[in-house]
């Protein structure tokens, strides 16, 4: 009991100590459940692969996201739009550029496979789409969807052509729909990165296990990205489409045409410890064709006018995961003439170099 007269004051003290009490516990409340959604966002960026329902693909033809519309309003996240700096134009070419993504992934709106890139090139005036093909469609097959999807783009800007950026096996796809599928003349240039233009020795070699171990792969493969979105998926035709004997017939029957521009880089990691990702696949593929970004040498990935290879400001070197920027983040502070230390200063390079030739 507080002594006779100090009762009121006593009072007072309790609440104010009340007050502050309930504020801590509303702010450790807030916090961890700012924290729980941060935990939930990780997670869903770790499984988005596997996304059996399709809540971050798109559409091709219609683009509807109402599943992960109404997803991210659960989670509180907030969509952020692309904001244009008009005094930064340096990006704006003369014709849409396309964006082709290579095997095992899709156009995703959420978790895109180019992770910080498309923004980039947005806010610097570049009018930017993407390819929408299947993840493990055969060369053929995908070439006809990116056929479609840039008669589509023409129809929608009214632009005579479009400039190509593809990854890995989405510049083989690029090219057999330029040569074979007579899509030339609606083509400005085609820049490839890391795409196995002549093939894999390594491939050559996992093409030989016995069969039936490469249909029960495919067996399940197929079916789990057909689960995926993959209208006409083909893994085991596919893995035969990086070989060798494959590449040398594809070159021989999909020849360039001289009304499109043709350029090409390639990646090297310093070593197998230099990127987690592809750990396994860099260290088989140095110990039977040498040095390579994870899966494809600088020897396979030279076509057109070969721009070299991408050298990273740091020990590491730059992966094929680093190429799309699959982590989301600069590689390193640190600037250094002739290396990089963000891949989205590449495809800037790469974006403006175009715009300088009249593309």
């Amino acid at each position: 009991m507080p002594p006779f007269g100090l009762k009121p004051l006593y009072n007072g003290i309790d609440k104010s100590v009340h007050m502050k009490i309930r504020r801590k516990k509303r702010f450790s409340q807030c916090k961890s459940a700012k924290k729980s959604t941060q935990n939930y966002i990780c997670v869903l960026r770790m499984l988005y692969p596997l996304d059996p329902f399709g809540l971050f693909s798109t559409d091709s033809n219609n683009n509807k996201y109402d599943k992960i519309d109404s997803l991210t309003k659960r989670i509180a996240c907030q969509r952020i739009e692309v904001k244009m700096d008009t005094n930064r134009l340096d990006c704006a070419t003369k014709y849409p550029v396309v964006l082709v993504h290579g095997t095992g992934f899709r156009d995703r709106k959420w978790f895109n496979y180019w992770g910080r890139i498309p923004t980039e090139l947005k806010s610097r005036g570049c009018d930017l789409y993407y390819g929408n093909q299947d993840s493990w469609a055969t060369v053929e097959n995908n070439a006809m969807t990116i056929q479609s999807r840039i008669r589509e783009i023409i129809a929608e800007t009214g632009a005579k052509k479009v400039n190509i950026i593809a990854h890995s096996k989405g510049g083989m796809e690029a090219r057999y729909m330029i040569s074979t599928l007579g899509m030339a003349d609606y083509i400005a240039s085609l820049t490839t990165i890391s795409t196995p233009h002549h093939g894999s020795k390594t491939m050559d070699i996992a093409c030989k296990l016995p069969g039936f171990m490469f249909g029960m792969a495919a067996f399940f493969a197929n079916r789990w990205f057909k689960l995926l979105g993959d209208r006409n998926p083909d893994f085991h035709f596919v893995c035969r489409q990086f070989t060798t004997g494959y590449a040398e017939e594809f070159n021989r029957e999909n020849v360039d045409s001289d009304a499109v521009y043709y350029q090409s880089y390639a990646g090297v990691m310093r070593n197998s410890l230099s990127d987690g990702l592809m750990f396994f696949p860099h260290w088989v593929v140095c110990c039977i064709e040498g040095e390579n970004d994870g899966l494809v040498t600088p020897g396979s990935a030279m076509w057109g006018d070969f721009k070299g290879i991408l050298k990273g400001c740091t020990n590491r070197g730059i992966s094929h995961a680093d190429e799309v920027d699959m982590r989301r983040r600069k590689f390193t502070s640190k600037s250094k003439e002739g290396f990089v230390s963000d891949i989205c200063d590449v495809y800037v390079q790469i974006v403006m170099n175009i715009k300088r030739l009249g593309y």
